[in-house]
């Protein structure tokens, strides 16, 4: 797995998404993320580790979507289910994708360390309360345990890229705007060095309560929220290691 680690375009990127703590929207983002990047001439796959199959039946009203449009199932984003061998299964894939977005659990599982012993971004959606902000500790703890793995492979260490998930446009100067001041300046201390605050984060649109429910990603709405999803994507794209240093 170590050669197939090598930065360059002839494998995939592989993206781990994940937060100790449920309900930050990790699901949401890995399968909104696969969709714009397919829009973006990417072959991706989605790994679900996470036993509650949330991209697994995503998929399902995904299909049906697309029957209805009239377009093929099979040019779209492909997906498994994996929460086993996830190294193994990774190094028999890399190069026939462009981006490996894997989805895990939302508590400190060992799918989270091991994908992202393996992944060259990892990325992990919090929200702007202060009982998810409390889960950064625990978020670090799991990246210690990630980087002890790279650096007995001889890796180089992974930062999990933080973003403010789900942001209440209504509360935006009184508790996005406190919450993210706190939150850079603990990443800017010494108390959390494997995190790291994207300088995107995501509104909650009312957009985003029809992504599961029709199989259409967020920017396959016609609406506000495409455009800020698509500056998030270009955020990701240019922490690419396969792109930068080509």
């Amino acid at each position: 797995m170590s050669e197939g680690l090598e930065k360059g375009r002839n494998r995939a990127t592989v993206i781990t998404v994940g937060n100790p703590k449920g309900g930050v929207g990790k699901s949401t983002t890995c399968v909104n993320l696969a969709i714009e990047a397919l829009k973006r001439n990417k072959k991706v796959m989605i790994i679900d580790s996470d036993d509650q199959a949330t991209v697994d039946k995503f998929i399902a009203k995904r299909e049906k979507y697309l029957e209805t449009q009239g377009l093929d199932a099979d040019s779209d984003v492909e997906h498994v289910i994996q929460r086993s061998n996830i190294p193994k299964f990774l190094r028999q894939n890399l190069k026939r994708f462009d981006w490996i977005i894997i989805d895990t659990k939302g508590k400190s599982s060992e799918e989270f360390v091991i994908s992202s012993v393996w992944s060259d971004i990892v990325i992990s959606p919090t929200t702007d309360c202060e009982a998810d902000s409390d889960e950064l500790d625990a978020l670090q703890k799991l990246m210690v345990s990630v980087n002890s793995n790279r650096e007995a492979l001889g890796l180089e260490p992974n930062q999990a890229h933080v973003f403010i998930n789900k942001v209440d446009s209504r509360t935006f100067n009184t508790t996005y705007i406190p919450s993210r001041k706190a939150i850079k300046e603990r990443m800017e201390s010494e108390e959390l060095p494997y995190l790291k605050l994207m300088k995107s984060y995501l509104t909650y649109y009312g957009a985003y309560k029809l992504v599961h429910k029709t199989g259409k990603g967020i920017t396959e709405f016609q609406d506000k929220s495409k455009g800020q999803f698509q500056v998030f994507v270009n955020e990701i794209e240019s922490l690419d290691p396969n792109v930068s240093n080509d």
